[in-house]
Parts: C-alpha cells; sequence; structure tokens
C-alpha cells in the first residue's frame, strides 16, 4: 500500500479509503489510486485486513451431501448472494456423521468466519452448543424447534406433506404407499405426520405394511430402488417418496418391472431437484423455493452480522408441482 500511496502521491488512508469505499474520495484522486494499482498489480491482503476489522469476509457453508441437489442448489443460490456482498464461502460436507459435524464447526470457527450457515439438521446437537458459545452469527435450515441461538429457516414440512398425499387422494388413490428416511430428523417427520394427517381426514386407515421408515443415513437414488424391492409386491396404487430422489429411484424399479407410471402407480415426490421435471414421465413434486429459502437465510445471517434484530424462526410455504407420475 506504501508504493501505490507514493505512486499516486497520497497518503496510506487515502488508498485504503478508494479501495474499501469507506470515505467520499475525489473523483480525480480516485482515479490516481486505481491508476497506481493497476500499474504495480497490487492486491489487499485479506488476511491482514481481517486481522485489522476483526472480519474475514467469509461465511461457512455447512451440507450434509453436495452430490444431493437439493443441497447443491441452496449452496449455489447462497454463494451467488455472497459474492454480491463482498464475502466468499466455505463449503464443507458432513457425510451426515456425528464426528464429522463436530469437525466442520470447530475447523470453520479457526478460520474466524464471520458467519455460518448449516443447511441441514445435526444429528450431533454438541457442535451447536459449542458454536452458540462463540456467539458466531448462525441460521439453521429445517432444524427443528430447538433450543439454540440464531435463526431457523424452514418450509412447512407438515403441510408439504399433507400436499402430496390429499393429491393422491384426490386422483382416486387409496392404497398409497410413504417411503422416507431419516425419521429423527424433525423435517422428515413432519413430512411423514402430514400424510398420516391427509390420509386420517379422508378415512382412510394408515397401513403401516405400505410405509418405510428407514434410519440409514445413506441417501441416494438406489433408496428409491432396494424400497421397491418389498413395497412393490404389497401393490400400492400411489406413492409419497419424502424426497425427489427416492422417488426417482423408486419410478426406475418401475421401469424395469414393466410397471406403468401413472396408469399403474402414481408417484409424488419431495424437494423439486432440477431432475424432477426431466424424467419420463415428469415427477410430480412438492417444490421448496430454493432461490426463497437462499435469500432469507442470507438477509437473516447479515441482520446477526450487523447487530440488527433478526427473525428466531421463518417458515416458507411448500407448493405442489402437478406433472405426469400423477
Amino acid at each position: 500500500m506504501k508504493d501505490v500511496a507514493r505512486m499516486a502521491g497520497v497518503t496510506q488512508p487515502t488508498v485504503s479509503h478508494v479501495i474499501n469505499g469507506t470515505a467520499s474520495i475525489s473523483k480525480e484522486v480516485s482515479e490516481k489510486v486505481l491508476e497506481a494499482i493497476r500499474k504495480l498489480n497490487y492486491r489487499p491482503n485479506e488476511l491482514a485486513r481481517g486481522l485489522k476489522t476483526n472480519t474475514s469476509k467469509t461465511i461457512g457453508i455447512v451440507t450434509p451431501d453436495i452430490t444431493n441437489s437439493y443441497y447443491a442448489c441452496i449452496a449455489k443460490e447462497i454463494e451467488i448472494l455472497l459474492v454480491e456482498k463482498g464475502y466468499i464461502a466455505f463449503l464443507s460436507n458432513t457425510d451426515y456423521n456425528r464426528a464429522s459435524e463436530q469437525n466442520v464447526v470447530d475447523k470453520l470457527l479457526r478460520y474466524n468466519v464471520d458467519g455460518i450457515l448449516i443447511l441441514c439438521e445435526f444429528l450431533n446437537r454438541e457442535p451447536l452448543k459449542h458454536l452458540e458459545s462463540y456467539g458466531v452469527p448462525a441460521v439453521f435450515l429445517d432444524d427443528g424447534p430447538q433450543e439454540r441461538g440464531g435463526c431457523m429457516i424452514s418450509t412447512d414440512n407438515e403441510k408439504g406433506g399433507y400436499l402430496a398425499a390429499k393429491h393422491l387422494i384426490d386422483r382416486g388413490h387409496r392404497r398409497i404407499a410413504y417411503l422416507g428416511e431419516k425419521m429423527s430428523l424433525h423435517s422428515l417427520r413432519m413430512r411423514y405426520e402430514g400424510y398420516r394427517k391427509a390420509l386420517a381426514e379422508s378415512g382412510i386407515s394408515a397401513d403401516e405394511d405400505l410405509m418405510i421408515l428407514d434410519n440409514d443415513t445413506v441417501y441416494n437414488f438406489g433408496k428409491g430402488i432396494k424400497y421397491s424391492e418389498s413395497m412393490l409386491a404389497k401393490k400400492p396404487d400411489a406413492v409419497f417418496a419424502s424426497t425427489d430422489m427416492i422417488a426417482i429411484g423408486f419410478m426406475r424399479a418401475c421401469a424395469n418391472a414393466g410397471i406403468k407410471i401413472p396408469d399403474d402407480i402414481a408417484i409424488v415426490g419431495y424437494d423439486n431437484i432440477p431432475l424432477a421435471a426431466l424424467t419420463m414421465p415428469s415427477l410430480s413434486t412438492i417444490t421448496q423455493s430454493v432461490e426463497d429459502i437462499a435469500a432469507n437465510a442470507v438477509e437473516q445471517l447479515f441482520l446477526q452480522i450487523n447487530n440488527q434484530g433478526y427473525e428466531k424462526c421463518v417458515v416458507l410455504e411448500p407448493e405442489l408441482v402437478i406433472r405426469n407420475t400423477t
């Protein structure tokens, strides 16, 4: 910075103000400073600046699995918004592992991030207590009614499950199977409760044989194929899957078995990942607007960073997207 100031014929504080936009500097002086920066190929030392201002201009983003399209889309939208604010993102995966959850939070705290966005409910609550004790601004997605600091943002998962099952009921289906993951997670448990609520309101008895409530922590398209091995033999006339990935895997199994969708069986997924619109037939699903989720998450995080009032809980509305599987 000294060389820039010397070449431009100004003081170092003036150079700093031009770079950071922290004071009103004349156009003539600003152009001299910028020209000196270009000629000297000067790059501000962000680490040094962070030590002086006690900010790092970094935000931690924690996902359970970045290969999951839903989380990948949210992370991308969040990163776009962070870049617009002059921040960069540190992305970490936990792989639904308790030890990894602790390690990821510890690592981000060591890097002195200005805030953390956790895109899923943690299996291990200890790192969240650790996070709160440090007073780092945080936003949690789908974390449920937990006692902790920060802001929780969620779609109304019970309503989403209800809309999915009600749609199938309105289409005349009565043997509606449920294919679900990780019932210990609040968001997935609420989708199941919504499904049960829709059945009860329509006078349909909940058949436990038509429900798969898995507790495995491996989430991929293969789950839907695996579930089909036992479920298709029970001849449901419709299926509500707790995620699109399960639904799409189940659709593949139906195609392999010569079962026509929606003539023989109707299917509704959840999340509205990009692939849902491209399957053959295209998948009816419950959409969670990743744009709205990302915008609210970033807004609430920066309200905390700037010591302004923020919401403890933001609940967004899900919507039914009707396509060709129903």
